[in-house]
């Protein structure tokens, strides 16, 4: 179990990740956020807190669902963006804002309009792509990328999970034994 981030640094890089990931699958955001958080996977930062509730997870587990099977239809799944432009957005910002609490509210601010900044360039290229394959005239493509984003989302939320207590990742390779007098260097310059 990882340390609640207390420095800068550590606090703006999750707002920043909840923002983006915000654009692409609220609900899996929402969700997942909170069960790391509540099986004490993850020390949530205080503002986000209310994401562990059983009426949070809830809600936004069956919402996660709901998302899951419209975006594998054509035409269903364009829907669902556009409406969702107005809810995805200000959720992104809400959530990054929610990282600093009401203690810090300049910071809370300024990750708001990270926050919501992120949330709708991922939106947009999300959206665009998809209205994009939607043409098509086979369904295959249209499911291949939705599960595609699937894989992404979740790679990315278990990225977000590994970073340390200063909000740095740690590296994952050694370049397989090669240059092993290099490696401690470039392990330090890393962070």
């Amino acid at each position: 179990m990882s340390t609640e981030p207390t420095d800068l640094s550590g606090l703006l890089a999750i707002a920043a990740a909840l923002g983006w990931a915000s654009g692409l699958r609220l609900y899996a955001v929402v969700f997942l956020t909170g069960l790391a958080g509540n099986l004490g996977w993850v020390e949530l930062p205080a503002g986000l807190h209310v994401l562990q509730s059983p009426v949070v997870l809830g809600v936004s587990g069956l919402m996660c669902a709901i998302e899951f099977f419209a975006d594998k239809i054509p035409g269903v799944d364009s829907l669902w963006d556009v409406i969702h432009t107005l809810i995805r957005v200000p959720a992104g910002a809400a959530l990054a804002a929610a990282v600093f609490g009401s203690g810090q509210s300049d910071w809370a601010i300024a990750s708001a309009l990270m926050g919501g900044t992120l949330a709708a360039t991922s939106h947009v290229a999300k959206a665009t792509t998809r209205a994009a394959l939607n043409v098509s005239p086979e369904p295959f493509s249209n499911i291949s990328m939705s599960l595609l984003g699937d894989a992404v989302e979740n790679n990315f939320k278990f990225e977000i999970d590994r970073h340390g207590a200063d909000g740095a990742w740690a590296p994952n390779w050694n370049w397989g034994g090669l240059f092993a007098s290099d490696w401690p260097q470039a392990e330090l310059e890393w962070k």
